[in-house]
């Protein structure tokens, strides 16, 4: 087990090597989702363009075909709403939201995106609306977090999605690393426009020190909900890495 944990974290240094940044949650659905930001937290998304089941370190992991990467902020408004501001460089996207805690356990986040690459010429302004729900079971060791969304990705098309995940607590404490958890994720589109197969991702996250950093394999590339949805065009897995910190 300690060589797996060891392996794993040599992963992780290796993906964060390029930016030397910080990044949050399982990535996609950002289990559990419905909490606010404490106070200020800066956020990067790594995801590899390449591969992972095409020869995996002939590839680099997937890696050596370059790096999706997504740079952001959350800022705490007030103790039920927070406010995100995040830039990816896929399609120069800006992504700006707002997530509303109803009460513990149910949010709603609305966003909007911005793509200012030259190479997109329509359809450069998109929306997205979500109801994060979300419960704890076996005392508290295992959590599911239900998503429905909408997004209009396609406005003359627009998606309906499901969301679903859940986290297993594996270890609260191993070594320097603690809460300890098993993720996974699974998203259908209902209808609108959506690739053929749907979102799917898995992976472990853990807390060390101050950050929360998770490790993960999937099959969308895309980090931002209003994208993310649309599932998964070419059966392409890919190597995912997330990290975020309080400022």
């Amino acid at each position: 087990m300690k060589k797996i944990f060891v392996f794993l974290l040599l992963v992780v240094l290796f993906c964060a090597a390029p930016v030397f940044a910080f990044s949050a949650g399982l990535g996609n659905l950002n289990l559990p989702g419905y909490e606010t930001v404490k106070k200020v937290s800066l956020y990067v998304v790594h995801r590899g363009v390449g591969d992972i089941t095409n020869k995996p370190f002939d590839n680099m992991l997937g890696t050596d075909q370059g790096l999706i990467t997504t740079y952001g902020f959350g800022f705490r408004i007030t103790d039920w709403a927070d406010l995100s501001i995040m830039r990816s460089n896929l399609n120069q996207e800006f992504f700006v939201s707002n997530k509303i805690k109803i009460f513990d356990g149910f949010a709603f986040l609305w966003g909007v995106t911005n793509k200012t690459s030259p190479l997109i010429t329509q359809d450069k302004t998109n929306y997205v609306a979500q109801l994060i729900f979300y419960e704890e079971i076996f005392k508290d060791k295992v959590a599911v977090t239900f998503v429905p969304t909408y997004s209009n990705f396609s406005p003359n098309r627009p998606t309906f999605a499901i969301g679903m995940g859940g986290n297993l607590q594996v270890a609260e404490k191993y070594g320097y690393l603690e809460n300890i958890e098993i993720l996974g994720e699974y998203t259908p589109a209902f209808g609108g426009y959506a690739f053929n197969g749907p979102e799917l991702s898995f992976g472990i996250r853990w807390n060390v020190l101050s950050q929360v950093m998770s490790l993960m394999i999937t099959n969308a590339p895309f980090t931002f909900p209003n994208s993310y949805i649309l599932g998964n065009e070419d059966g392409v897995f890919h190597l995912g890495f997330n990290l975020s910190t309080e400022l």
